[in-house]
């Protein structure tokens, strides 16, 4: 059977090199082209393993002519996990029109419509373990988001590695006020219970302690929703 004509000419066409180490997000890019000059051309991507990759877009329209760079993000792992599989991208491809609900419009493919490759997935660690592993294979829909044209260089990526841990440290700044924020609530009340007892010698100190306690409380409740913000708007750049 003859094979159907190319929709889309990938680089790399054969396989995506990812290099250690891997205890921190990497990212490599594909770009795709439409080597047609008078249709679009929809694309769409899955992966063998949609929770240890980040494709950003893994959908999207490609105009006649025109090249889309696809940013494939790479999750932290240990060294242990790093052979345990062989890692694919399969991309499909059908012709389109400019306008089009994306969803929709796969939904309503026929298999003879669309046009597929796949690209082998090879993880370089420091200690460069060549063992060959399983080859079976379970395709799912590549994590990211939908697109139409976009234009990004490959040094966009090495900038965006360091974001997650930003915003994982965040995170956790956030926990640790939540907790001293929880702590001082707890304290307020209890002074509150000791400036309603009747003993007058401890009423004195009581409200003043009261006094500090709530000035600590509001202090770490505003920091608190500070780093929220900060944390939600570096998470919503990372993830867009």
């Amino acid at each position: 059977m003859a094979r159907k004509p190319e929709m889309l000419l990938l680089q790399p066409a054969d396989e995506l090199v990812f290099k250690g180490p891997f205890n921190r997000s990497v990212c490599q890019n594909i770009l795709l082209t439409n080597p047609n000059k008078q249709v679009w051309v929809s694309f769409k991507m899955k992966t063998t393993s949609p929770r240890l990759f980040y494709v950003r877009p893994n959908i999207g329209i490609i105009g006649p002519g025109k090249s889309l760079n696809i940013e494939i993000y790479m999750q932290p792992m240990v060294q242990s996990e790093v052979k345990q599989k062989r890692h694919k991208f399969l991309i499909q491809a059908a012709l389109a029109t400019e306008n089009i609900e994306l969803q929709e419009f796969w939904k309503a493919l026929k298999p003879e419509q669309i046009w597929d490759t796949r690209v082998k997935c090879e993880l370089l660690s420091s200690k460069n373990n060549n063992d060959k592993e399983d080859d079976s294979e379970t395709l799912r829909e590549a994590g990211g988001l939908d697109t139409k044209i976009s234009s990004r260089e490959d040094s966009d990526c090495e900038a965006k590695d360091a974001e997650p841990a930003k915003v994982d440290k965040l995170k956790q700044k956030i926990s640790v006020l939540e907790e001293e924020r929880l702590y001082m609530k707890q304290e307020l009340k209890t002074l509150r219970k000791a400036k309603d007892e009747p003993n007058t010698s401890a009423v004195g100190g009581a409200m003043v302690q009261l006094k500090r306690r709530k000035l600590f409380y509001w202090i770490a409740t505003i920091l608190s929703m500070i780093c929220a913000i900060v944390g939600f708007i570096l998470g919503k750049h990372y993830y867009m």
